[in-house]
């Protein structure tokens, strides 16, 4: 499926909503659809590069580079990490965004936890061999399985963002900003490779040189925001925090 004919099923789909007036929970049953075809990359082809605006400067691009290898180098040190997060839902072609908190935790490339305090009992975990999806504040008859190579690693955006400085994105040093107290420097990041992101930006902590916040672009033209907050390295984490098992009567469908 081609990347035009992706968008326009989506502004059609858009055009419906726009016409019943869709009720807020409606809007968030659509985005739960839209969530897991962001991590399980389901139906739609990886957008093309977006066109540059011009080479960076030389100066400016070395900087941008120097940050992401330094993130790079600190993220492969890491074994595990747990942090609060808070994630803001844009759509601009609706006029709606949704907000939602709660605890993220990442073990190596394959083990993945974002647990939902609001909407209480929503939940993204990878477990080593499959990535599920649970949302049932909308759905709490279904839950989507996927196996961990088709995620393709989509829900690790450390992983995508920083491995590789270069070789993927370009990056853009947007300058220096302070998030809750803690000074950042702004990495704006366009794809020169196929992609499921139109672009993205990231906030890496100047100090310990961890992403505190992610601004990602999707084909759709959705922004997904992220920011990582209290985060603790290498936290002693139990044995079954990587576990999901769904609950009884709930569909499980497969991607």
């Amino acid at each position: 499926m081609g990347t035009g004919l992706c968008r326009g099923g989506y502004r059609l789909a858009v055009k419906i909503l726009r016409r019943f007036r869709v009720r807020a929970s409606s809007f968030r049953r659509f985005q739960v659809g839209m969530f897991a075809a962001l991590i399980f990359g389901a139906g739609a082809a990886p957008s093309a590069p977006l066109v540059a605006q011009g080479p960076p400067d030389a100066a400016d691009r070395e900087a941008a580079l120097r940050v992401l290898e330094r993130a790079s180098e600190r993220y492969q040190e890491i074994g595990a990490f747990c942090g609060a997060f808070e994630q803001e839902m844009s759509v601009p072609l609706l006029r709606q965004v949704t907000r939602s908190h709660g605890t993220l935790c990442q073990a190596g490339a394959d083990r993945f936890l974002m647990d939902f305090e609001d909407p209480e009992g929503d939940i993204v975990v990878a477990d080593g061999t499959h990535v599920w999806v649970y949302f049932p504040s909308t759905d709490p008859g279904q839950v989507f399985r996927s196996g961990l190579s088709a995620s393709d690693g989509r829900f690790d955006f450390h992983r995508e963002f920083l491995e590789d400085p270069g070789e993927k994105y370009e990056p853009v040093h947007r300058g220096r900003e302070e998030i809750e107290g803690r000074w950042t420097q702004a990495i704006h990041l366009t794809p020169i490779a196929p992609s499921p992101y139109r672009g993205a930006q990231v906030w890496i902590d100047t100090e310990t040189s961890l992403i505190r916040k992610v601004e990602i672009e999707e084909d759709n033209e959705s922004i997904r925001t992220v920011r990582l907050l209290n985060v603790e390295i290498d936290p002693d984490l139990a044995d079954d925090l990587f576990e999901f098992t769904p609950p009884p009567g709930v569909q499980v469908i497969t991607r």
